[in-house]
């Protein structure tokens, strides 16, 4: 309830560029015509939309930062009898309701 409470204080630390591509992005995914869906998917023209809005309108805008490349370091990974239940169950019920 307290996280509630607190909506009316995060208004007032909202990136407004930020908040702008987002609703580009979202305007582009809800009205991109849908013939051209078979050419130019709606969420690929969002991104299109976003980026470039992003480049040439709101720089001002939080970046993600560098994205890394390439694949991580393939890891054998160790766990002892004890972690094993914790392992176990929710593979279980993951198989259970797939």
């Amino acid at each position: 309830m307290r996280a509630v409470m607190a909506w009316p204080t995060v208004v007032h630390g909202i990136n407004t560029g930020a908040l702008t591509i987002a609703l580009i992005a979202l305007a582009i995914m809800i009205f991109w015509p849908h013939r051209f869906g078979c050419y130019l998917p709606a969420p690929f023209a969002a991104l299109i939309g976003g980026t470039l809005a992003g480049l040439l309108l709101f720089q001002t805008a939080p970046v993600v930062g560098d994205v890394p490349t390439g694949l991580p370091a393939l890891q054998i990974p160790r766990f002892d009898l004890a972690t094993l239940p914790a392992i176990v169950e929710p593979a279980l019920i993951l198989a259970l309701l797939g």
